[in-house]
């Protein structure tokens, strides 16, 4: 809906034609969108959440490199299937864990596995030791969450082979519980004179 949306209003073939310092950012494309459009419907609603989740992921982004941490997030589009969101993260060094794991969270919700998440830790092994990678599944579909588990001894080869150690795999046969909001939620402002 959103994406059509924005390719009838044309915005799009306006920027893409102007040089690379002509062209606005995502987020003020988005703004005049909205402006353009009537502002009770649910095409203007579209476009503002839009807005707000860029904005969102922006002040999160700063509140994590204020902490020392690392929080890069991204939705890869297809033309064939839903869009699957990456999520990068790394808390900060602390004086119990100086070095702690890199995460990566993937959500997918497609026809063929139905909606599956995934959870990546990875750690550094100790000298010689290959790097450690934790996996955690959750899989709406038994069938998925099944199959996960069965393939698991196929996956350690696999990670072995490329220099990795699975040091565990779980699936859960349920959705992925949300976390713990520790940012801000879309449509937050970030105070930068305080």
């Amino acid at each position: 809906e959103f994406r059509r949306v924005l390719f009838r209003s044309r915005l799009l073939q306006i920027d893409n034609g102007l040089r690379a310092d002509q062209r606005t950012d995502l987020k003020q494309l988005l703004n005049q969108l909205e402006r353009s459009l009537v502002s009770d419907s649910s095409s203007a609603a579209l476009t503002r959440a839009a807005s707000e989740e860029i904005e969102s992921a922006q002040v999160q982004a700063v509140q994590a490199q204020a902490r020392q941490e690392l929080l890069f997030s991204f939705v890869i589009p297809f033309a064939d299937a839903p869009p699957a969101r990456l999520t990068f993260s790394r808390p900060a060094p602390t004086r119990e864990q100086p070095d702690p794991p890199y995460v990566v969270d993937v959500h997918s919700d497609n026809n063929h596995l139905g909606e599956v998440w995934l959870r990546s830790a990875i750690s550094k092994g100790a000298d010689k030791t290959p790097t450690r990678v934790e996996l955690t599944m959750w899989a709406r579909r038994k069938d998925v969450a099944e199959a996960a588990e069965r393939g698991s001894a196929q996956l350690a080869r696999s990670l072995s082979s490329a220099g990795l150690e699975m040091e565990g795999f779980v699936v859960y046969h349920a959705p992925r519980p949300e976390p713990a909001a520790k940012t801000a939620p879309p449509g937050s402002i970030l105070n930068l004179q305080a």
